[in-house]
């Protein structure tokens, strides 16, 4: 393998790494929310319908949207027919977790990983320290697993695609690499994955969802675990 591909083999190398890692901060944001238990912990919550004190007196809120912060991500919320205390179901659930780029570069330094994440178009792209090159990969949900797949590379100024790459020394570098997601409630599924200027976001949504513990009491979890 003469010094080229060499060379080529680091950057994807480092690049791919940091695709995995930038997968797997995504797939644990959703998980970090904990459905509920920081339901309004350092964002907005609001429940809407009318009357709120009927709702209260049924033990079920008939909708609330959320706006909150973990310690990687930004996420979304919006719950139907939810009940207010102890253990149950909820009716349906959608939550939207995008993590900012920002984490997600912070997150390859602390891998030892030098590099940075960020979007281009539809695919996400980790560009090598230095300038000599980066991967760009498109991002799926592949049932419970999320599919990180390599489509094109750029080094030295030249870009080549994955497809081109295969019978070459990088080829078994550019394999999709599968990251699988974490446990979910009962009846909660990812349901996408893309990518955009404000970051990396995986997107879950269900219905007659598992939760345990004080759902609408709005910030009961805040600062715990």
């Amino acid at each position: 393998m003469n010094r080229r591909w060499i060379v080529l083999s680091a950057v994807v190398v480092v690049a791919v790494a940091g695709l995995v890692v930038a997968a797997d901060r995504v797939t644990a944001a959703v998980i970090a929310s904990k459905m509920g238990e920081r339901l309004g912990c350092g964002g907005t919550a609001d429940v809407h319908g009318f009357p709120v004190l009927t709702q209260l007196v049924s033990g079920r809120l008939s909708d609330v949207t959320a706006d909150f912060t973990t310690a990687d991500a930004r996420v979304h919320l919006e719950a139907q027919d939810i009940p207010i205390s102890g253990d149950g179901a909820v009716g349906g659930v959608t939550v939207t977790a995008t993590v900012p780029w920002a984490t997600v570069s912070s997150q390859l330094s602390q891998n030892g990983l030098p590099a940075t994440a960020h979007a281009e178009g539809a695919r996400m792209a980790i560009d090598v320290a230095g300038g000599l090159g980066s991967v760009l990969a498109a991002v799926r949900v592949d049932g419970t697993a999320l599919q990180v797949e390599p489509e094109i590379v750029r080094f030295l100024g030249q870009e080549m695609s994955a497809t081109a790459l295969r019978r070459t020394p990088v080829a078994g570098l550019l394999d999709a690499r599968t990251v699988p997601l974490p446990a979910m409630p009962a009846g909660l599924l990812a349901t996408g994955a893309d990518v955009g200027e404000q970051g990396l976001t995986i997107h879950a949504a269900g219905k007659d969802v598992a939760i345990s513990g004080n759902f609408a009491g709005f910030g009961a979890g805040c600062g715990s675990g």
